[in-house]
């Protein structure tokens, strides 16, 4: 069988160059044991393929399609729970399944349509929100022991972690070079892209195109072991370490003709008379009447924002502007 330069085999490889499990040889056929190194290839394999944006996939046609759905939400949250609190990373019977139906189907193209490799496409997506509800919470304060403790844990450890792609990467197989994953804030409520598939865990690129970081603040009561101290950590995060930021959204009122075309066509015209770029705007808002507000005026306004600000939630620590 002819393998095609955008197979499924061949992102799982360049994922994960050295192979799944602990042979010698490079070894793809059982499913890694670590959740955010499957996510990071279902997420990469769903992104390159676009196939969570196939109808009757993830997106429903009709009541029986929304009804399988529904069961395919359930089941996920169901595994991907017993997942995170394995104490031995043991990987669930059914994730191994649907991991031995991806690397079943490692020969086929990544794009084909709608109707084409529907066995491995339906198991990317079941891999990768299993994967995501396994790491429900990472990043943050676990409330549990697993996954969650174990993550928090190796972003507080005073010496080198297991987990050596840390602060780049909690993926342990995938290379932080290749590509990264990383505990997750925000999902979006609108919109139909990987971005809004998952709920914990974020899928970035390679250290190389952007050096994303995850940090956890080193609070004197989280240390030095978390799954003692779980408890006297959330207090320390309770007794006033946070981080208060002013947000002023000025201008309060941007007009249509603040904007204005820049680059007119003229006909011989020398090429240095003409400005940079096709938009200029003008900074309209800086005027009261038609005398121009000056950058001490505007500063002392920001200031007394601020003193304001403080008055209600104590120490300002950053001003965000537009």
């Amino acid at each position: 069988m002819i393998v095609r330069a955008s197979s499924v085999g061949t992102v799982i490889r360049s994922l994960l160059p050295f192979g799944t499990g602990s042979a010698a040889h490079p070894d793809w056929t059982v499913c890694p044991i670590w959740p955010p190194d499957v996510f990071a290839v279902a997420a990469t394999l769903a992104s390159s393929s676009s196939c969570y944006a196939e109808p009757g996939l993830l997106l429903h046609r009709n009541a029986a399609e929304q009804t399988e759905k529904r069961k395919f939400v359930a089941s996920a949250v169901r595994i991907g729970k017993r997942w995170r609190r394995s104490t031995d990373l043991s990987t669930p019977n059914r994730v191994q399944s649907w991991w031995k139906d991806l690397w079943r189907s490692r020969d086929e193209p990544l794009c084909t349509g709608p109707e084409e490799g529907k066995l491995w496409k339906r198991a990317c997506m079941k891999l990768l929100a299993a994967a995501d509800e396994a790491c429900s919470g990472v990043g943050y304060t676990p409330d549990e022991e697993g996954i969650a403790s174990f993550v928090w844990n190796e972003f507080l450890s005073n010496t080198k972690p297991d987990l050596e792609n840390i602060p780049n990467s909690i993926a342990f197989q995938v290379p932080k070079e290749v590509a990264c994953v990383l505990p997750k804030a925000l999902t979006p409520d609108v919109g139909c892209t990987v971005r809004s598939l998952s709920h914990n865990l974020a899928l970035l690129p390679g250290i190389g195109v952007v050096k994303a970081e995850w940090y956890i603040g080193d609070f004197p009561a989280a240390r030095p072991s978390i799954s003692r101290n779980t408890s006297n950590a959330i207090e320390g995060l309770r007794e006033g370490h946070s981080m208060n930021l002013l947000l002023v959204p000025f201008p309060y009122s941007v007009h249509g003709l603040d904007f204005c075309v820049s680059r007119i066509s003229e006909e011989g015209g020398p090429e240095r008379s003409r400005p940079a770029g096709y938009f200029r705007v003008r900074q309209n808002w800086l005027k009261i009447a038609s005398r121009t507000i000056t950058a001490a005026q505007f500063a002392s306004f920001l200031s007394s924002l601020i003193r304001r600000a403080a008055r209600d939630m104590g120490e300002i620590h950053g001003v965000v502007l537009p």
